[in-house]
């Protein structure tokens, strides 16, 4: 059953503008080769550095119900905090969250940011950023090994 956080996440998610940019590891040069461990720590990077905004965007989506104008990084870091909150099966104690959709409260957005912003960059933005570098190596692997022979 669906609770309070997964469908306010997933009813933000509905109308968030969708993300044309995607966080990836950035070479200097061409065909130059990245560490497994650098691609990570630009990931990681990546996303710390959206943080600021993605709070912005949340607080303005929750203050009144529609999303500020953003792009790149902020909304795609704000879409992965709000695919990975619509995905849990949070326990939420009553009152936690407003049951209706916002605009909400101070109160209320504090908890929401609580219970989505806070806990993926302290709990998820680095398997987010492993798994994703682990992706990108081995494109990168795959893709330059064939200049190799």
């Amino acid at each position: 059953m669906e609770n309070l956080l997964q469908k306010h996440a997933r009813e933000a998610l509905s109308t968030c503008p969708e993300a044309t940019w995607v966080a990836e590891p950035v070479a200097d040069y061409a065909n130059q080769r990245l560490s497994l461990e650098n691609m990570q720590a630009q990931l990681e990077d990546q996303a710390i550095r959206a943080r600021n905004s993605v709070v912005i965007m949340l607080v303005g989506w929750a203050l009144n119900g529609k999303w500020p104008r953003t792009r790149n990084a902020p909304v795609y870091f704000t879409r992965q905090v709000l695919f990975w909150a619509s995905s849990k099966d949070w326990f939420l104690r009553p009152g936690d969250l407003p049951e209706k959709s916002p605009p909400w409260t101070v109160k209320e957005i504090s908890k929401f940011l609580d219970l989505t912003v806070k806990p993926w960059y302290r709990n998820e933005m680095k398997g987010w950023a492993e798994y994703s570098a682990r992706q990108h190596f081995e494109l990168q692997q795959s893709y330059l090994s064939g200049f190799d022979d």
